[in-house]
């Protein structure tokens, strides 16, 4: 067992079956069977099976907790809350997903979407500290080299996408565009 934070999980425990969640598009009922699938292939931490959050649809973002925590009597294993974020999210939005998800207290994985790096700017930069800082155990998903620094700021773990497209996730509003945004790591 490993030891992260309050959040107690098996180092195989965790796995996403996302292939193609970016056609995933808005916040619907969490489905019981995609977790049951986790844990039947002996998964002790199933991930959800959330919609994408886009800007400003603080509808969408209450619709998911309280989702999560009717969910939560109709499953019998545990489940990590999957938040798949517009970038907005990180600066005009930051307080508002804080509140949820320190109201909510149980584990949550944030997945940042935007067109070029989501953390491209030293406000969302800002933001995602403040999300990294709840006393919640958060994980951070489908990131570049933040996930380094995500693990510095007290994310429960992160991974790093081998491949551009497992980096982020793309927003449904519009397809890939090219952007002229980079990062560097500079140990």
């Amino acid at each position: 067992m490993l030891h992260i934070s309050r959040l107690k999980i098996n180092c195989r425990c965790f796995v996403a079956y996302w292939d193609d969640y970016d056609t995933c598009q808005r916040p619907a009922p969490l489905s019981t069977r995609w977790v049951e699938e986790q844990w039947a292939h002996g998964l002790t931490w199933a991930l959800t099976d959330s919609g994408y959050v886009d800007q400003a649809a603080y509808d969408d973002l209450n619709v998911l907790f309280r989702h999560a925590e009717a969910f939560e009597g109709d499953t019998q294993g545990q489940f990590i809350l999957a938040l798949p974020l517009d970038e907005y999210w990180l600066g005009k939005g930051a307080e508002y997903v804080r509140s949820l998800i320190d109201s909510y207290g149980r584990p949550v994985a944030v997945m940042l979407g935007a067109v070029g790096d989501p953390l491209r700017t030293k406000d969302a930069v800002h933001g995602f500290l403040y999300l990294l800082e709840s006393p919640t155990p958060m994980a951070v998903l489908r990131t570049d080299q933040s996930a380094v620094g995500a693990l510095a700021a007290g994310a429960a773990f992160s991974t790093m996408g081998t491949t551009a497209s497992l980096r982020h996730i793309m927003p449904p509003r519009g397809g890939p565009r090219v952007s002229n945004d980079f990062s560097v790591l500079v140990p």
